[in-house]
């Protein structure tokens, strides 16, 4: 799997520059000292089906430079909208294991190997030990490994520099509540919340409201972070 790929002294990590200041600002504190973890892992819990997790961590591989890995256990991905969303699909391998069991060795191979940029894995439900043989994967490779995972009653303490809880959020604004000066932004109906539930060197229960355009790929923030205790309080809701 390494053989071709680019040493990792030349593919270092880099903010997402498809990102405004503005929208910038409020994800640094959902991030481990504000930047993409080289060599570290990112969790993305979501609430249900669709809720938008794996969506959030493909974005942010937009922020990573050299080979993107996307181990596709439920062969979901289409290329097209990996492109739509901004992925340049020249330095984008998806692999489409036979198994479970196939997609896990994959996703800790890539994280593994030297070169790769991010690689990113739906859980099945890993237990601690997992998360910790991936967390020893990761900080040989040196890249970022992105982990989308369903909502559990009691998760494993997981080795992860960041977990994040994302949950859709309704239908857009009417034209008539847009924020002004915001006239030209066509929303498409796609709102997460994040909620920050745990993140090394941070502090957790921040909670933001971001919104993707369909067509164009653009993400805006909807609604300033919150603090922890209305985080709580929205978690419940």
């Amino acid at each position: 799997m390494a053989t071709g790929l680019p040493d990792r002294a030349t593919s270092p990590l880099a903010p997402p520059a498809s990102l405004t200041p503005t929208q910038l600002g409020p994800l640094q504190q959902f991030l481990p000292g504000g930047r993409l973890p080289a060599g570290g892992l990112l969790e993305f819990v979501s609430v249900g089906p669709g809720g938008g997790g794996a969506w959030l961590a493909l974005w942010l591989t937009l922020g990573v430079t050299g080979p993107l890995l996307l181990v596709d256990v439920e062969h979901e991905l289409y290329p097209p909208a990996l492109a739509g969303l901004g992925l340049d699909l020249t330095r984008t391998v998806v692999v489409r294991p036979r198994s479970r069991g196939e997609g896990l060795w994959a996703f800790e191979q890539a994280l593994r190997t030297p070169g790769v940029g991010a690689a990113w894995c739906r859980s099945q439900l890993w237990n601690e030990r997992i998360y910790h043989r991936l967390q020893r994967a990761a900080e040989t490779g040196g890249g970022l490994g992105l982990i989308s995972s369903p909502a559990q009653p009691r998760p494993p303490l997981a080795r992860t520099e960041a977990r994040w809880l994302i949950q859709p959020r309704g239908v857009p604004p009417s034209p008539s509540s847009r924020i002004p000066g915001d006239e030209g932004h066509q929303s498409s109906g796609r709102r997460l919340q994040i909620e920050l539930l745990q993140c090394r060197g941070g502090t957790p229960g921040a909670v933001l409201d971001l919104e993707l355009c369909d067509e164009t790929g653009a993400v805006r923030v909807v609604s300033p972070v919150a603090p922890a205790t209305a985080a709580a309080r929205t978690a419940r809701a």
